[in-house]
């Protein structure tokens, strides 16, 4: 197989994993917008558990996979920009749904009232995944080791994409300083 084989492969591939990763967030967005019903939330909780560790599984795939490319393009930078967006989401809304299922308790009242609204859960769960920790939600008593573990997820995967951003731009340009220097050496 050529080259030129193995990158139009390499594309198709990126191509396909973000159409799936794209529809995966549209059926969350689906899905969060019903409305909340306590003994289906319940049983659907262990499965959103092991889909959380398949998402978080290829995301680390992800990085591990762009981290080997010998010669990224900017096209492999844009796929990649595209890839981890796609993944912050698709976790994020997983996490949301772990947050409506449980419930997260609203600080800002003066009661602490319990609330699953999707738009607050959404909120407190890129909150939570950024570690800001505004104060104005926080997780109810079951839902606090899915609040830790997003925590850390979060920090550890801006960590691991910020890094692989800065090696494919340190790869890229290196590509293209000895591109130039090709061009002006050749007479």
């Amino acid at each position: 197989m050529s080259k030129v084989d193995r990158l139009t492969n390499q594309k198709w591939t990126g191509v396909i994993a973000l159409v799936a990763l794209a529809f995966t967030v549209f059926r969350y967005w689906v899905t969060l917008s019903t409305p909340f019903d306590e003994e289906h939330d319940k049983r659907h909780l262990d499965v959103l558990t092991w889909k959380i560790c398949l998402y978080l599984i290829v995301s680390l795939l992800l990085f591990w996979w762009y981290a080997r490319k010998v010669e990224p393009s900017r096209s492999d930078l844009v796929l990649y920009l595209i890839f981890a967006l796609l993944i912050v989401s698709v976790l994020t809304l997983a996490y949301t749904d772990v947050y409506k299922t449980h419930g997260i308790v609203d600080t800002s009242t003066q009661k602490g009232e319990t609330t699953r609204s999707t738009l607050d859960c959404y909120y407190f769960s890129i909150v939570t995944w950024t570690t800001l920790g505004y104060g104005d939600f926080r997780p109810t008593e079951s839902a606090r080791l899915y609040a830790a573990s997003e925590a850390f997820v979060g920090l550890t995967f801006m960590g691991l994409f910020i890094s692989v951003l800065f090696y494919l731009l340190n790869k890229i340009g290196n590509q293209e300083v000895s591109e130039m220097k090709k061009r002006d050496a050749t007479p």
